[in-house]
């Protein structure tokens, strides 16, 4: 024991443990990696690992020679039920399937859902036409997970904190959750980890279980392991306090940093592509420096202390969250004082006595409806959220070593020199935005979004929007593209008429993004366009004039009491070039346009109706005269947009570019040079 105490206490054991942990973490970075599944059967087996179901939809993870993530849409409330009766986490299920690949990233600086399910070992979707289930679960692993989620299936806060599934909370609170820089509260983390441990200690200190506590309690959180979905973040707490509390039985006198050292190490050994998981760069470079600070963030005072702890952990997450969402809350710093001690101290205890006494529900439930509506009216104020181009990832590592270097030097008189080099740097970074002007058709599926911009200001025409379909709409795509182009704002957000793949998704932008004036078409309004007005939407009249920085739109569509042919159509001018917006503007609304406006030789259209055979006649066509075509048209769409005589009628007269085959389509108006972006990795 005392050898062992020597080892642990050098530094050159550290030292060559970080050097042969290096090598092997870029050996096993460096292999390729691929699925070993016939992808050309329509059949799979496999046993249930994990299974989501909200509203009609199954989302199911079977695991064979290797994991497949299965979705499934219920017929009937029936079926539901009988679902929710005869399948169970471990059952072994034959599933007759279409097989496909995660999808893959279409819009630059978005979220690569392909990549994320690699860093997880998916590489294959199955669409499930229907299942059967095999054998039942005969392995005390999942009876054991089963209990679990039998027992709180019907909480999603239960789900949340006890078992780390956040996939049963709203969009709308996640999303509140992320606005006001709180959601790493909602993951099972060293946090909640050292709330579980602490109670258990004081529990067993009650009866008098002496230095067997941290042993008895180790034990309990590996079985707990076993039971949630496994996190980086909750391996991290779990390692940590196993190491810290083998530390404390045997009196090795490892130091904090040293365990929480060893903790990275083994982490990433267990699984090296955890260093691309977002969760564990915030875990671990918090952690960090709350462990190397432990002693200058002590107070008498817990508010000053953990308004210092707040501090250090906003400025630690600066580089993680502007790399990855282009964005900051200040007032982060300061919800975090409330937020913290409400579910460290109350919500996640009470959640606890929850579990094992049901009858207290309704207690949390009301501590969980000040902790929602509290949230999503915070998540409203734009103020304090500041947007930031998205930069080279040089940028990132420099801010990175600035705060490093203020928590080196943090006792020192002279550390302030680092926080106004990190303030200087921000500011200049946060008053960069994209001045070029282009327009920019992004892919968002089957539905229209297109982005103008022009000397640093933007508008966005429809939103797209498929129901219950994508989970990869403006969330995740129109967000994240304008943030990190640099806008703060839209000039306007134009929605061209009320059909949902052009308008689903607009209140959703309004709420979460700064609109300037927002426009509908001059049809009758119905019953998504009605949910804008009181964002005091505006109906486009006929003859509308306004400008986009140097661009300059005109509004050339009347009322033709149908919503395609009402469809607001733009004219854009831009020096000796024009571009024409056409919505989903049919044959009739083109033959008004060509009966009221001299429309010849378009340099770019905007095809109606996403290439359907409806518009785009041969008089129109021949009449504009594009020399670039746009088709916004979704991946395998039931409509089998663009069609092909359509294609054929604009081919001859332009150079033709449809989302579905290239992703987002970018083009610069001032050298009309076409980039598109369609990446798999």
């Amino acid at each position: 024991m005392l050898k062992l105490r020597k080892i642990l206490l050098s530094n050159y054991f550290y030292l060559i443990l970080i050097i042969l942990s290096f090598l092997i973490f870029s050996f096993r970075l460096a292999l390729p990696r691929k699925s070993i599944l016939n992808s050309k059967d329509n059949y799979f087996y496999g046993t249930v690992t994990k299974y989501n179901l909200t509203s009609s939809k199954l989302t199911i993870y079977l695991k064979n020679k290797e994991t497949v993530i299965g979705t499934y849409y219920f017929q009937s409330t029936a079926e539901i039920t009988t679902f929710k009766k005869k399948v169970h986490l471990g059952d072994k299920l034959l599933v007759k399937a279409q097989f496909s690949k995660p999808i893959i990233t279409r819009t630059e600086n978005t979220f690569n859902y392909q990549k994320y399910l690699a860093n997880k070992n998916i590489f294959n979707l199955l669409q499930i036409e229907k299942y059967q289930v095999i054998s039942k679960n005969k392995n005390p692993y999942y009876t054991l997970k089963n209990f679990f989620h039998k027992k709180i299936s019907t909480n999603p806060y239960l789900n949340t904190f006890i078992l780390g599934d956040k996939s049963y909370l709203s969009k709308e609170v996640v999303s509140a959750y992320q606005e006001i820089g709180i959601s790493h509260l909602f993951a099972i983390s060293g946090m909640h980890i050292s709330i579980l441990s602490s109670l258990l200690l004081k529990l067993l200190n009650r009866k008098k279980v002496k230095e067997r506590n941290y042993l008895i309690v180790s034990l309990f959180l590996l079985l707990y392991l076993l039971v949630i979905d496994i996190s980086p973040s909750a391996i991290r707490g779990v390692l940590f306090f196993i190491l810290f509390s083998l530390n404390k039985v045997f009196y090795f006198y490892v130091s904090p940093l040293k365990i929480y050292l060893l903790t990275l190490i083994i982490v990433l050994l267990l699984n090296p592509f955890y260093v691309f998981d977002i969760g564990f760069l915030y875990s671990f470079s918090i952690s960090f420096s709350l462990i190397f600070l432990s002693n200058e963030l002590k107070s008498n005072n817990y508010f000053i202390s953990l308004f210092k702890v707040s501090l250090v952990s906003f400025l630690v997450s600066i580089p993680i969250s502007l790399y990855n969402f282009y964005q900051l809350n200040l007032l982060s710093i300061i919800y975090n004082l409330f937020y913290v001690p409400f579910i460290s101290l109350l919500l996640f205890p009470l959640l606890l006595l929850n579990f094992l006494f049901p009858f207290l529900q309704g207690i949390s439930d009301f501590f969980i409806d000040i902790l929602e509506k509290s949230a999503i009216y915070l998540s409203k104020i734009s103020f304090s959220k500041l947007v930031f181009f998205k930069a080279n990832i040089c940028l990132y590592v420099f801010y990175f070593l600035i705060i490093v270097l203020f928590l080196l030097e943090y006792k020192k008189l002279h550390k302030k020199r680092f926080l106004y080099i990190l303030l200087v740097i921000l500011m200049l970074h946060f008053s960069y935005v994209d001045r070029s002007t282009f327009i920019k058709m992004l892919d968002i599926g089957q539905g229209d979004s297109l982005l103008i911009a022009s000397k640093g200001k933007a508008i966005l025409v429809d939103t797209g929007g498929i129901q219950n379909k994508d989970p990869f709409l403006i969330s995740s795509t129109t967000l994240p593209v304008l943030k990190s182009l640099g806008f703060k704002r839209l000039e306007k957000l134009i929605i061209t008429h009320g059909d949902f793949d052009h308008i689903g998704e607009a209140k959703y932008l309004l709420d979460n993004f700064m609109v300037k004036e927002v426009l509908i078409n001059n049809n009758s309004i119905n019953y998504y366009e009605r949910e804008l007005l009181s964002y005091h939407a505006k109906k486009a009249k006929q003859g509308l004039v306004f400008s986009c920085g140097d661009i300059t739109l005109v509004q050339l569509n009347k009322n033709l009491n149908d919503e395609n042919d009402s469809s607001s159509v733009y004219l854009g001018l831009y020096k000796n070039k024009s571009f024409l917006l056409m919505g989903d503007a049919s044959a009739k609304t083109e033959n008004y346009l060509l009966k009221n406006y001299n429309l010849q030789d378009v340099t770019i259209l905007k095809v109606g109706h996403h290439g359907s055979k409806t518009s785009s006649t041969p008089k129109f066509i021949e009449k504009i005269n594009p020399q670039i075509s746009l088709i916004s048209a979704g991946i395998d769409n039931k409509f089998n947009h663009p069609h092909k005589e359509v294609l054929t009628r604009l081919q001859k007269t332009s150079q033709v570019y449809i989302t579905k085959d290239l992703g987002t389509i970018t083009i610069d108006l001032d050298s009309l040079k076409i980039d598109t972006y369609c990446v798999s990795s």
